[in-house]
């Protein structure tokens, strides 16, 4: 008798699929809800009209998209709380 090949057969139940599934995806961080912009305390820059109001813009968005969400960010915001007497 010859070796004939046979066809794959398909997987029974219990059994891993024949085709790699995709990996599994970082789940992603929901948008914050919409808020009503801060305004400036009295004596600060943006009161003051030292920051333009693109630039200002600029940082709220880095701030929503969690560009100071770090220690090192925490520690200074503390240390500045710290000096200026808010804490």
């Amino acid at each position: 008798m010859k070796n004939v090949e046979r066809a794959p057969t398909a997987p029974t139940a219990g059994t891993a699929p024949l085709v790699p599934t995709e990996p599994p995806r970082a789940p992603t961080r929901p948008a914050p809800p919409p808020t009503q912009p801060a305004q400036p305390a009295a004596g600060d820059a943006a009161a003051e009209g030292v920051l333009p109001a693109d630039r200002v813009a600029e940082l709220r968005e880095r701030i929503r998209g969690g560009a100071y969400d770090t220690p090192e960010a925490a520690d200074e915001v503390a240390r500045r709380l710290l000096a200026g007497g808010d804490a």
